[in-house]
């Protein structure tokens, strides 16, 4: 009988302590709050919040005509009503949903093709994007320019990110600029588990750009460190494309 009356509860979007401040009522019959917490091992101040929000859902009535006050359980035949009632209103629902499927999936299709963009400042913002980085779940892309990534990342900072990186086991491929410290960074790949290929000669920029797990975050450096991390899956795929073709024309 118990697991009935859980099963109608939960139906009515009871949580587990509604459910035992209800069953301490109803098996125990009319009694002040006091002894529900007492049955229930409740703290008092949860025990009157719960109290209140079973009252407001009908499950739980106010006795007034004894010594103080007492709570007691709503009868069988006033569950089944209340759940009844909530039956009919899902019911509506579902109606409603089926005749505005159309718009809904519309309004649900624009929510996920529309970026998410997160902007940072200075060095407490790069750590917040790098932090984020490193909760990448595979393969990092990476286009740097290492003789100006030391404006963003000191020597200590660039050789910690990357042991961390090692650490959660994220390989990342980089297409660097061709200079000489894009040549120092690729004479270190084999024990970073990191594979570089040099841009050709010519080619120049100073944000570096990471690409991973459908977000690009960027890095760059004005009068202050700026970066920007834009979540979308249709920009991802255009940035991954283009990194690709370029990485397989490199030798």
């Amino acid at each position: 009988m118990e697991k009935i009356l859980r099963s109608a509860l939960l139906a009515l979007g009871c949580d587990d302590k509604e459910i035992k401040l209800y069953m301490a009522a109803y098996l125990h019959g009319t009694a002040p709050l006091s002894d529900l917490i007492v049955r229930t091992r409740l703290r008092r101040s949860t025990a009157y919040l719960i109290a209140n929000s079973l009252i407001d859902k009908g499950l739980l009535t106010e006795d007034h005509k004894a010594y103080g006050k007492s709570l007691s359980a709503a009868e069988p035949e006033t569950l089944m009503r209340l759940v009844a009632n909530r039956q009919r209103q899902l019911g509506r629902q579902r109606i409603e949903l089926e005749e505005n499927l159309g718009q809904l999936q519309a309004l649900h299709q624009t929510s996920i093709t529309r970026p998410r963009v997160r902007t940072f400042q200075g060095a407490n913002g790069l750590l917040t994007v790098w932090r984020d980085i490193l909760t990448a779940r595979g393969e990092i892309l990476l286009w740097s320019n290492q003789a100006t990534e030391i404006k963003l990342f000191s020597l200590a900072q660039h050789n910690q990110f990357v042991q961390e990186r090692k650490a959660n086991k994220l390989p990342v491929r980089v297409l660097a600029v061709n200079n000489m410290a894009g040549h120092h960074l690729q004479d270190a790949d084999a024990e970073n588990l990191r594979t570089t290929k040099l841009l050709m000669p010519g080619i120049e920029f100073s944000a570096e750009t990471y690409l991973y797990d459908h977000k690009i975050a960027m890095l760059d450096y004005n009068q202050d460190i700026i970066g920007i991390i834009v979540e979308s899956e249709q920009l991802f795929t255009a940035q991954q494309a283009m990194f690709t073709a370029q990485w397989q024309s490199l030798l």
